[in-house]
């Protein structure tokens, strides 16, 4: 079968994703796009003014059509079908509302509708609005409609028969069984189905073929709807095996809804099909009328001629065939004669006028469906008629006939039209009419084919008619077609057509522009003769007390006896009492009182009564002395007199005051005491111990523990019989109750034998005609229906109605009970008729009121269950509200209201219980009771509002709430005026909702509009202002008035102790409150005095396992948090939970509260396992007890999302922080709140973690708009959004607003808070963005200013001052303070690990800090230690996945960077990488810096071009990230450089290294660190070509800059400037100068590092180059071999540096002519080289030239060849042809040529290094110099002078202008030309010249530079 489930698969709003990109509806294309669209699509010629006009209409009407709609249909719906009708009047106005609400429904749907008939011939994705299921019948939800599509014939007649069906449903007028709000609108020939959207989600259906479980209610209620409407019941087999009952069809379905109604949907075949005249010929679209169903003779089955598998189908088909046929040959032919008779009729004996309209219009369609006859038989009704006197109805038949064939076919072509316009319909439509009215041959083709059509859909039985327009009614037809299609003419075409029906009969033309419109048309939801079950009572208007007052006056104005005057006192005083003027009412009490003392002596009756209503108004006004005074004294005066039930009612009085003073052990004895001062006769059914019994089964039955209730009910039974015998009333009230626990347990036999007893018993006590003895009946008349024993039930139930009407008020609940159960009996059956009349009769009673006298005993026993309420004993409590409930119930003395306030009770019961559910029932019917009896405009009512008000409140519903609330207070205004105490209890609860709704102002208003009144009435010291100053000094705590809020605190305090003493609850509840704001404010000790105070006060007048008392742990638990005593924490949270788990069991939503402290504190120590699954546990208790929208529910998924966060779960993070706003927005609306700005604070910090820092902005901006707006622009709320836009801006690079927002939010807080947790934050923060712009001083000075505050506040054992002290050591670590920094991670590292566990993320992240820092000093050992240590806590707390796993895993690389284990860091790095990309996507800055740091790597490991390629992509994502002016986009750029100067490319890299310190200049201060490592790297690049001027001022730049940066401080950065301008020096040959620098740099550097340090040995080695430099060998030597044994010691023997030492050394032996002990030196460092670095390693490549130099210089041409070469492929292939390195190489190859006398390879080595060294250095560099040199000496052996002179003088000019006269590279080439010009014409020696020896100064100069910049 095919699901045609009318409900959205998908929730509104939600469609299919389209399949490609580009969504193109009508609406959103341009002017010119929808001219093509239309004149391409549609070929329509060139549009007129008027079709633009339309088209421009098009556009707007689909722009109505995507607008989102904001009402919810079916809740008005279905407020409105059971809205109360007590009067005709009123079902009159509810049934014109309903038709309105369906008219708005039509109107409001059809511009959605128009839109998707208009594009559905585009493309999914070109949809304005899309379908949610593609293929079939297209579904839409949008707007707040569920649409369908229904394109063919066949559709749209089902969806007709699916909208009768719908009505057949409703017209059963059956309870809770509902539909949807639907109706089809027709439109260019299509139809669209149009439904609300029911309230039951995707919820399994419960009733029909696809049911897995049978819903006994509905099947019951669905038998009775068929049984009104006359179907037959019947069996149908799904499959082989299974057998299913069913009451209409087979393809209904039903649904339970949220709100416990039932919604029947697929309704089309409700009605059963016309048999059909042969097998063929089965139509199951074409279903007979319900109206002739009903009148069948017997009933008829819905699913009969189907293939269906149906038992007895073929006696189901015979009925509905005899019927089809009795419809054909018995109804139609009679239905025609008596059409002809009332014609014939009333011709004669109607007026002219109606005559005239009887000829023009003698049949009515309607009639045909009064009968049931289908429109498809009127060819059958035509020939039935036969009279000539008929021939104007036959006229109008067929009129008819052809007017639906018209429709058709007209409808037909509208869908072969495939255009959205009107106006190509229109012109269809002119053409159609003028055919249809013209006379033209084409026209009689034209209806030739309407005949055809006519045979085709209205069979004759005896042969089609001639049909032509001349045999039809032109007008009638006109009016009808155009009504059917929705066209509109102009006035002047109806005018014509009205008065001149004649104008039709001749050949008309119709013209385009006499059409209006063309308008959808509809059919909707009728309902016909539904009325509501049940009703209000009617109302009673506030007239009691003024006539009295006015009698009153009377009385005392006369000469009454003393007891009247008291009277009219007392009536007057009660009068002024109930209207709140209690100055007056106080006035009239107290003459009341002098009357009766003047009259009566002192202590008789009346004077007690007097003193009692003294007594009441003295309580009323928080006078508890003097209420208590008068109490006693009224009291002693009924002990004189001995009136047992007087001094119940004293008792009573004194037990509720002992209760408001909060001494609950005094209020209980003093209760129970007046408990038993009731008579027994009249109290005992509810005294004895069996009714104890029975009071405990009840309560087991509540919890559905029925084996348990029954063995109480039991022993109350036997109780029963020994105390009283086996006849006694009481014996038949526990038969009773016995019986109904059967009949609930559904052991119907077990129940009636009970309840007949117990009716036996009872009517040989009481008499039949007792209440009790009904109540029997109609028990018994239930178990009697439920077996469909109908008879013997309604005899029971009419027996039952008979004695409860005689014995109790016509409106007495069982009155109304009965006979409603009488009324469902008639309406299963069927009998619509009695139904009706007992309704009728419900109706007329319900408008007077019960009037009945207050029941005594049950309001002790409602006392009773107060005091156990506030004591917490719930059971208890429960029991005595069941026993008062009971007597209210069965007592003939309560009144509707008093029963409502035991409902009261039980409701705030239950809520405390977490029974949310349940207390909400019991509060709207006692709502219900309230309006029923006083109406919905009493002050009563206005209390059931509050209460209900109340409630949705506590469940989050706050738009309820608020609804509610306004609606009491408006009641209260009117009645009480605006000064009376209740309206102040009004605007408290309003208060509150705008307090909880974050409309802080609002809120502010009425709160202090409530004081202000009961200031007035009480004073300002009754207890009742207590909680008003509490709340009013909430909103002044959010809004960070602390100042006045805490006197406001105090205040309250000392109003509730001087009222209630100072161990009240209410005191404790104050203390309470206080201490949260002392919590807040961080007075830590004050705020656990007071906690511990108001938790003695709860543990001593509420027991050590009251709820309260798992409050103030709650409370001490969360202050132990802030204190970081997590452990105590902790213990106090599982203790709350215990005693909650214990008094209110394991799903109370208070437990939620306790589970999601728990998790908060586990998740600050770390355990985010435990954390996880508190909060879920947290939010699973919520989500059991709470709408969905409820904020609660919000802050758990705030929590998880946070939770979520941290572990990197960034998806679930942000959707649970989207679900949870989504929430706060549902709850809140569009007003601004505090609590939406934290959740949107928190997400932005989920999109800051994932670098998209502008949408994290965004809502970091709203969130501080929502905080100024809520709290006001200097709140800490706004203080909070401060501080974090500032770390945002410090993120960006963005300084100096950091740091003024930092300021900003300093400044709130000092002002709010004094010296406070979050002043020193903001201080911390303040000293992290002056840190990142090196202020190094100033930071730390602010942090340890904030470490100062944090320790006073928090002790120096707690975990935020372990964070300030880790802070402060990175500080010092910065400046080189490294004995200082590593102290304090170590202390932080220990207070961490004592504080949150060793396996805390907050240890991680000290160890590895404390990892880097010990990386920095070359201790590399412990350091792994303690970073494998870091990595395996992440590892638990996180997992491998998460970015701060990656974090670790990239500092360890780093360290095995440094040790130069280049595989173990290039597997750290990318598995860094993967982490990353995976948790962040490509785009994420933490991307960017895995690639940095791989690049680094790379370049380490001379692959230049990957290294390129990872820097250039981390650079991309920087600029994409943070802009082009970053410092994260400087270091990329840096980097860049870095890498082309290592490919040579020197220009390139000076360029890029300029723009680095151009940006950096730009974001940080001019001393920056970043700024002077930028100038130090630019300086190394004008080094390398050569540039020694600008080299050393960069140097000298970077030096001064660090001197500043980190003044009086030996720092490693100062040693690398002092290193720098050593190296030039060295490089300029001023070796003296070199030596100073290097000796400053080794002096600072041991200091900082100690002797021991890798790079205490790096400047050891360059100083032992200058003194290589000076000629001082043996010195240069020893240090050499002492910085290869420090490495080697430190490294290994195979270690990068340790080759570098071995270079060293080579060269220093070289120079010594040393080449044997130079030769193994080499090739050790080659060795190293390449096990380390690879083989085709650049450093190779370079190990390898200078081991060919070697070799050259031992003469060993050919091996030193062979090196090079190797040297030669090396280089080119890592750095490229024109590489510098590549340059030397050559020139080497050069020299061994030369020395082989192989001149021409010599030459042209020579010159191809030359031009390498031009284009990589430039033409005036020392090594371009060198080759220039080299030729020249190259020439000059040649004999070619010219060119040699040429060569050396060019040459001997560069050195000079580079190097100076006093270089000794110049002087010494200087003396080697005037050797050569001596010696020009001398043969050259066979060495071939001095090119080795001339460039060998500048060459090693070059190399050692080369090598430092390197370094």
């Amino acid at each position: 079968m095919e699901d045609d489930r009318d409900q959205p698969l998908l929730k509104e709003g939600e469609n299919l994703p389209p399949s490609k990109p580009g969504p193109r509806g009508i609406l959103s294309g341009s002017e010119s796009e929808f001219d093509g669209l239309v004149e391409e699509g549609y070929n329509l010629h060139r549009k007129t003014d008027q079709e633009k006009q339309e088209e421009e209409r098009v556009r707007e009407e689909i722009a109505v059509g995507i607008k989102e709609g904001t009402r919810d249909w079916q809740k008005e719906f279905l407020t409105l079908l059971t809205r109360p009708s007590p009067s005709p009047n009123d079902a009159r106005e509810r049934s014109d509302l309903i038709l309105k609400l369906s008219k708005e429904f039509v109107t409001a749907a059809t511009p959605i509708v128009k839109t998707i008939i208009r594009e559905r011939s585009l493309d999914y994705e070109e949809k304005t609005i899309k379908p949610v299921i593609q293929g079939g019948a297209q579904r839409f939800v949008h707007g707040g409609f569920y649409l369908k599509f229904a394109e063919t014939e066949d559709d749209q007649k089902r969806a007709g028969n699916d909208l009768r069906g719908l009505n057949c449903i409703l017209s059963c007028h059956v309870d809770h069984i509902l539909v949807p709000l639907r109706a089809v609108v027709n439109y260019h020939g299509f139809r669209v189905i149009v439904s609300s959207i029911l309230p039951i989600g995707k919820s399994v259906p419960i009733y029909g073929p696809r049911s897995q479980v049978k819903e006994l209610g509905l099947y019951k209620l669905l038998k009775g709807c068929s049984a009104l409407l006359n179907l037959m019941p019947h069996t149908f087999f799904p499959v082989v095996g299974d057998k299913r009952l069913i009451h209409i069809s087979v393809d209904m379905e039903g649904f339970r809804a949220t709100n416990g109604n039932y919604y029947i949907l697929h309704t089309a075949r409700v009605m059963p099909p016309e048999a059909p005249s042969t097998n063929k010929d089965v139509k199951p679209i074409r279903l007979l009328r319900p109206e002739f169903v009903r009148r069948s003779k017997a009933p008829l089955s819905a699913d009969t001629f189907t293939a269906l598998r149906i038992k007895h189908q073929k006696d189901h088909n015979d009925i509905v065939s005899e019927a089809t046929h009795d419809l054909v040959n018995v109804l139609i032919p009679t239905f025609g004669r008596d059409l002809v008779a009332r014609h014939s009729l009333a011709l004669l004996s109607g007026s002219q006028s109606s005559q005239k309209k009887i000829v023009h219009e003698p049949f009515q369609l309607e009639e045909l469906h009064y009968q049931g006859i289908p429109y498809r038989y009127l060819g059958h009704l035509y020939d039935s008629i036969q009279d000539e006197k008929g021939a104007n109805i036959k006229m109008d038949i067929l009129t008819e006939i052809v007017n639906r064939s018209l429709y058709q076919k007209i409808q037909r072509k509208f869908r072969e039209t495939d255009s959205p316009l009107d106006g190509i319909y229109i012109t269809l439509l002119i053409e159609t009419f003028n055919k249809i009215f013209g006379n033209s041959a084409e026209n009689s083709e034209f209806w030739q084919e309407v005949a055809s059509e006519i045979s085709t859909r209205f069979p004759f039985p005896k042969g089609t008619p001639p049909v032509t327009i001349d045999s039809v009614n032109r007008v009638r037809l006109f009016k009808s077609l155009s009504k059917k299609l929705g066209l509109f003419w102009t006035e002047e075409i109806y005018t014509a057509v009205t008065a001149v029906p004649s104008c039709l009969n001749a050949a008309y033309t119709f013209q385009r522009s006499q059409i209006m419109s063309l308008q959808p048309t509809s059919k909707m939801t009728q309902i016909y003769k539904y009325s509501a079950m049940f009703h209000s009572m009617g109302h009673i208007h506030e007239t009691e007390f003024s006539a009295k007052f006015h009698l009153s006056q009377m009385l005392r104005g006369s000469a009454a006896n003393f007891l009247q005057r008291a009277t009219a006192e007392f009536d007057m005083a009660e009068y002024y009492h109930y209207g709140g003027k209690y100055a007056l009412a106080k006035l009239h009490y107290k003459n009341m009182l002098a009357v009766i003392e003047g009259a009566r002596e002192p202590n008789h009756e009346d004077l007690a009564v007097v003193l009692v209503h003294l007594g009441n108004f003295f309580f009323t006004f928080g006078k508890y002395a003097k209420a208590e005074t008068a109490w006693q004294q009224a009291m002693k005066i009924r002990e004189i007199h001995k009136n047992s039930l007087d001094i119940a009612i004293c008792l009573e009085k004194m037990a509720k005051l002992k209760v408001a003073q909060g001494k609950l052990a005094e209020a209980e004895t003093i209760c129970k005491k007046a408990l038993e001062m009731y008579p027994k006769d009249g109290f005992a059914q509810h005294s004895d111990l069996s009714s104890y019994f029975n009071s405990l089964a009840q309560v087991q039955n509540e919890e559905k523990k029925y084996e348990e209730s029954e063995k109480w009910m039991k022993r109350a039974l036997e109780t029963a019989e020994k105390s009283f015998g086996s006849s006694h009333s009481r014996v038949a009230q526990s038969l009773y109750e016995l019986g109904k626990l059967y009949f609930k347990q559904q052991k119907y036999s077990e129940a009636e034998d009970c309840i007949r007893r117990s009716q036996i018993i009872r009517e040989m006590t009481l008499g039949s005609s007792d209440p009790k003895v009904a109540q029997n009946m109609h028990l018994l008349a239930y178990i009697y229906a439920l077996r469909e024993d109908y008879d013997q039930a309604v005899k029971l139930y009419e027996k039952s109605l008979e004695i409860l009407e005689k014995s109790l008020p016509s409106a007495h609940p069982d009155v109304l009970h009965t006979r409603s159960r009488l009324m469902w009996l008639f309406i299963k059956q069927g009998i619509s008729t009695r139904a009706e009349e007992l309704h009728v009769r419900s109706t007329q009673i319900r408008g007077s009121a019960l009037g009945k006298e207050f029941a005594d005993p049950s309001r002790v026993l409602q006392e009773l269950a107060e005091i156990y309420h506030r004591l917490g004993k719930y059971d208890s409590s429960e029991q005595f509200n069941a026993r008062a409930m009971s007597i209210r119930e069965n007592s003939v003395a309560s009144s509707n209201t008093d029963i409502a306030e035991a409902l009261n009770h039980l409701s705030n019961l239950n809520f405390s219980k977490g029974n949310f559910a349940r207390a909400l029932e019991l509060s709207l019917r006692s709502l219900e009771l309230t309006e029923s009896e006083l109406g919905e405009r009493n002050v009563k009512t206005a209390q059931c509002l509050h209460n209900i008000a109340e409630l949705y409140r506590r469940q989050g519903k706050l738009t309820q709430s608020e609804e509610l609330f306004n609606r009491c207070l408006g009641i209260r205004e009117s009645i009480l005026g605006e000064s009376h105490l209740e309206v102040a209890q009004s605007l408290h609860g309003l208060g509150y909702v705008y307090t909880s709704q974050g409309r802080y102002l609002e809120a502010e208003k009425l709160y202090r509009r409530a004081l202000g009144i009961l200031v007035e009435i009480f004073g300002k010291d009754h207890p009742s202002r207590g909680q008003v100053l509490n709340d009013l000094a909430w909103i002044l705590f959010k809004k960070g008035e602390f100042k006045e809020c805490e006197t406001l605190y105090v205040e309250g305090l000392n109003i509730r102790e001087t009222n209630f003493g100072p161990d009240h609850t209410e005191v404790a509840r104050s203390l309470h409150e206080i201490a949260e704001l002392y919590t807040v404010q961080g007075k830590f000790s004050v705020a656990e005095e007071y906690n511990q105070r108001a938790l003695a006060i709860r543990k001593k007048n509420l027991g050590l396992t009251h709820p309260d008392v798992a409050r103030s742990l709650n409370n001490l638990s969360n202050l132990s948090f802030v204190q970081g005593r997590y452990e105590q924490a902790e213990d106090l949270q599982h203790q709350s939970i215990a005693i909650l788990k214990e008094q209110l069991g394991e799903e109370h939503p208070k437990l939620a509260t306790g589970y999601h402290d728990l998790g908060k504190i586990y998740y600050r120590v770390g355990r985010y396992t435990e954390a996880e699954a508190n909060y879920l546990r947290s939010l699973d208790l919520r989500e059991k007890n709470f709408t969905t929208y409820h904020p609660d529910i919000a802050q758990n998924l705030h929590s998880l999302a946070y939770l979520y966060t941290t572990l990197g779960n960034y998806g679930q993070a942000e959707s649970y922080y989207l679900k949870s706003l989504e929430i706060l927005d549902n709850i809140y609306g569009s007003t601004p709140h505090a609590e939406v700005a934290q959740c949107k604070n928190d997400l932005a910090w989920v999109y800051f973690r994932q670098a998209k820092y502008q949408q994290a902005k965004t809502l970091y901006e709203e969130a501080f708009q929502l905080r100024k707006t809520c709290l006001g622009e200097e709140s800490i709320e706004a203080a909070r959004s401060l501080h974090e836009l500032a770390e945002l801006h410090q993120k960006l690079g963005d300084y100096l607003t950091a740091e003024a927002q930092n300021l900003a939010a300093l400044k709130i807080r000092r002002k709010v808070f004094g010296e406070h947790v979050d002043v020193a934050r903001s201080l911390s923060n303040l000293s992290a963005v002056h840190f990142a712009q090196g202020k190094y001083d100033q930071a730390e000075v602010e942090q340890r200013e904030a470490l100062r505050i944090l320790e006073k506040i928090l002790g120096k054992r707690h975990s935020k001052v372990a964070e300030g002290i880790h802070f402060l050591a990175k500080i010092q670590m910065k400046v080189g303070n490294f004995s200082d920094a590593e102290n304090n991670f170590r202390s932080s590292l220990k207070l961490r690990e004592d504080l949150l566990g060793a396996g805390h993320v907050d240890v991680a992240t000290s160890l590895n800090d404390l990892s880097y820092l010990l990386t920095t000093q070359a201790k590399y050992e412990p350091a792994l230690e303690m970073y494998t240590r870091s990595r395996n806590i992440i590892e638990n707390s996180y997992g491998k996945k998460h970015p701060d796993f990656a974090a670790i895993n990239s500092s360890m690389a780093y360290l095995y960077f440094r040790q130069a284990k280049f595989s173990l860091a290039e597997e750290l790095y990318n598995v860094s990488f993967q982490i990353r990309k995976t948790a962040y996507g490509l785009d994420h800055p933490d991307v960017a810096r895995s690639l940095y740091e791989i690049s680094e790597l790379l370049m380490k490991k001379g692959d230049l071009t990957k290294a390129g390629h990872h820097a250039e992509q981390a650079l991309s994502i920087r600029k994409k990230t943070f802009g082009e002016n970053h410092i994260d986009v400087a270091r990329s750029i840096s980097q860049t450089a870095v890498i082309n100067f290592l490919q040579g490319d020197y220009p390139k890299a000076e360029e890029l290294q300029k723009l680095a310190v151009e940006i950096l200049a730009k974001s940080l201060p001019g001393d920056h660190p970043k700024v002077a490592q930028s100038i130090f790297e630019m300086a190394k690049i004008c080094l390398k070509i050569g540039k020694y001027d600008l080299a050393e001022s960069y140097y000298q730049k970077s030096l001064e800059m660090r001197k500043r940066c980190f003044p009086n401080v030996q720092h490693p950065d100062i040693a690398e400037s002092l290193a720098g301008m050593a190296y030039l020096l060295g490089t300029l040959g001023t070796y003296r100068s070199s030596s100073e620098y290097y000796k400053q740099a080794l002096d600072m550097i041991e200091k900082v590092f100690g002797p021991d340090h890798p790079e205490v040995i790096s400047v050891k080695s360059s100083l032992g180059w200058i003194l290589f430099k000076q000629g001082s060998h043996a010195e240069a030597l020893k240090i050499y071999q002492e910085s290869l044994k420090s490495r080697q010691n430190f490294y290994g023997n195979s270690h990068p540096l340790v080759a570098r030492s071995l270079h060293e050394l080579s060269e220093l032996y070289q120079a010594m002519g040393k080449y044997d002990e130079a030769v193994p030196l080499t090739k050790r460092e080659l060795e190293i080289r390449e096990s380390v670095l690879g083989p085709d390693h650049a450093e190779v490549g370079r190990s390898l030239n200078s081991l060919g130099n070697i070799l050259s210089s031992q003469g060993k041409f050919k091996d030193a060849e062979e090196t090079q070469l190797r040297a030669q492929v090396i280089l080119e292939n890592r750095l490229g042809l024109n590489h510098n390195q590549v340059g030397q190489v050559l020139f080497d190859l050069a020299t061994i040529y030369e020395n082989q006398g192989k001149v021409q390879e010599a030459e042209s080595h020579f010159k191809r290094s030359l031009e390498i060294r031009r284009t990589a250095l430039g033409e005036t560099h020392p090594t371009t110099a060198q080759c220039m040199h080299a030729l020249g000496n190259l020439y000059a052996g040649q004999g070619r002078e010219e060119e040699s002179e040429e060569m050396f003088v060019q040459s001997i000019n560069i050195l000079k202008s580079r190097l100076g006269l006093s270089h000794p590279d110049v002087t010494s080439l200087l003396e080697d030309y005037d050797q050569f010009k001596n010696k020009v014409e001398e043969p050259k020696s066979q060495s071939g010249g001095w090119g080795k020896y001339i460039a060998f100064g500048v060459l090693s100069t070059a190399v050692l530079a080369l090598r430092t910049l390197k370094k």
